[in-house]
């Protein structure tokens, strides 16, 4: 666990219920966690009416505090938190024998995302030629706004959103002048780390622009003046990378099934571990090497960046991280100017980008819980052929989307963006997010006195 220091060097106790929340029963630590929240304010865990750089907190006593006892209480939503959000894996999914695995079906992906075009990218300039060159400079103008929609980058750039926003992003952040790394490097770099994604409802190449574009918005909002050329240049090189390889099932599924990865990696964040060993094994190559006008100080110092930054998506880690940064801004702030201080706030940056959904508009937001479900039924079907105990919330057949949303917005999201909120300036995804929570409620709220709305609804959702 990560601990503060104090004024004398000796660690803090400020973070003992961090420290020991692996030892913790998972139920009862989410029990622990919820307590705190709601009892920091009465509109339902809603912490963000005590932010005080928000000018009017009154507009976040969005969800009333009967509801969010209600939300939990609920058995269905904390299997979800347990099982995803905690480091403990449940030995009742585990199998303990290799025999015991001989049966499972392991669902093969291509190892290259299929695209929809034969379009000649050899230079940065030949990225912006033909029709479409004017759209899509008019969207990737769009980084700087929190309404940036790499779907909509897709388009026009013949499914290459993550490529373009990634070179747009380093360019302009000045990076690559810094650096002087090589256009063509560049390009090879960023055309092989988008091939390792796979055409999966969610996590894929588009989700990974998404991602690298919220979190160079999230250090605009109050820190990038106070980072170095090579934080932000490792911040972005792990926001491209941070899902390289997913095959579209989580850490649990994998652990569960005895995938090769998970035998690799001794089932310690398996697919954060196997995405940061894919960048660092494809920047070995000479023609995609973009650190190779680093010294060797520099370069020691940015994979020890990237890497903690890419393990620091393991969802399991989220509440001790929650926690941390917390306690780091109750205890004086965040001073940046300390190494240790200034990597752990970029792993929360890296975070918060990655389960930013929420925090989108509305129609952004919507579309990408539709796809996240989608991917979540896709691992239920596979957990059903395997003959394993399907994991709640992604059995298809018995759909619950909404209270799955609201307890990931209620436990997840919502206690992480409030407490950055404290350190950034962060309004807009703060305002989405409370206004997503208010409709998503209504939602569950329907779909209990309904219940065949929700298989309804289900059954109209597209299957990839």
């Amino acid at each position: 666990a990560l601990a503060l220091k104090d004024t004398n060097g000796r660690e803090s106790d400020r973070l003992e219920p961090t420290a020991r929340a692996a030892e913790l029963d998972p139920l009862k630590y989410v029990q622990q966690t919820m307590r705190k929240l709601d009892s920091r304010s009465s509109a339902c865990i809603d912490v963000m009416g005590n932010a005080s750089r928000h000018s009017n907190p009154s507009r976040r006593q969005s969800i009333t505090a009967t509801g969010a006892k209600e939300l939990a209480g609920d058995m269905e939503v904390r299997e979800f938190i347990t099982t995803n959000f905690l480091a403990q894996t449940n030995p009742s999914t585990t199998f303990q024998t290799i025999h015991a695995l001989a049966g499972f079906k392991l669902r093969a992906r291509a190892m290259k995302h299929p695209s929809p075009t034969k379009k000649k990218m050899d230079s940065i300039a030949a990225l912006f030629d033909g029709p479409f060159a004017e759209s899509t400079q008019g969207l990737l103008r769009t980084t700087a706004s929190w309404d940036f929609d790499a779907y909509a980058l897709a388009e026009p750039t013949q499914d290459h959103a993550l490529l373009y926003t990634a070179n747009y992003l380093l360019t302009k952040e000045g990076v690559c002048e810094t650096f002087n790394i090589p256009e063509r490097t560049l390009l090879n770099f960023l055309k092989q780390v988008e091939s390792s994604y796979h055409a999966v409802p969610y996590h894929n190449r588009n989700h990974v622009a998404d991602v690298v574009q919220a979190s160079v918005y999230l250090l605009h909002c109050g820190i990038r003046e106070e980072l170095s050329a090579l934080d932000v240049l490792a911040l972005i090189v792990a926001a491209t990378a941070h899902d390289m390889g997913h095959p579209g099932q989580n850490n649990g599924y994998l652990i569960a099934t005895g995938s090769p990865l998970a035998i690799l990696y001794n089932d310690k964040s398996v697919l954060e571990n196997h995405h940061c060993a894919q960048l660092f094994a494809l920047l070995q190559q000479p023609s995609c090497d973009i650190f190779a006008s680093l010294d060797s100080s520099q370069r020691c110092h940015v994979r020890k960046m990237i890497i903690s930054m890419i393990l620091g998506t393991d969802m399991a880690g989220h509440f001790a991280k929650v926690e941390h940064l917390k306690a780091l801004l109750e205890n004086d702030g965040a001073d940046l100017s300390n190494p240790d201080t200034r990597l752990f706030i970029l792993e929360v940056v890296l975070h918060a980008a990655d389960i930013s959904n929420p925090c989108r508009n509305e129609q952004i937001s919507a579309a990408w819980n539709d796809r996240v479900t989608e991917e979540f039924y896709q691992q239920g079907d596979l957990e059903k052929e395997n003959n394993i105990p399907v994991s709640k919330f992604f059995d298809r057949e018995q759909p619950n989307p909404n209270k799955c949303q609201m307890g990931f917005m209620t436990f997840i999201v919502q206690p992480l963006y409030s407490a950055l909120g404290e350190l950034l300036s962060i309004e807009e995804p703060l305002d989405n997010l409370e206004q997503g929570m208010q409709r998503v409620a209504q939602r569950v709220a329907a779909d209990s006195a309904s219940p065949e709305k929700i298989r309804t609804a289900a059954a109209a959702m597209p299957h990839s």
